[in-house]
């Protein structure tokens, strides 16, 4: 019998935020399945994924934790360049 494989976002939610405390809104993990998300509908950039997140994934962001808005590139940036 093959195991079943953990959610993503509980695999996400392992992985340690070394982001600053102060002005962090969006969880760690909720940031990595929110790109998730858009790169499977074609973005390939933070913009692009901030740009989805805005228009076409919003109820999603707020599903997975994303408060009170969407987050945008200057936050996504970051994250991926660590």
């Amino acid at each position: 019998m093959i195991p079943q494989p953990r959610p993503l976002l509980e695999v996400f939610s392992d992985i340690p935020d070394v982001r600053p405390s102060r002005g962090t809104r969006h969880p760690v993990s909720a940031l990595l399945a929110l790109s998730c998300c858009a790169m499977r509908c074609g973005s390939r950039s933070s913009r692009a994924i901030a740009a989805w997140g805005r228009h076409e994934g919003s109820a999603i962001a707020h599903a997975l934790g994303c408060t009170p808005h969407t987050p945008g590139a200057s936050t996504l940036h970051p994250l991926f360049g660590r």
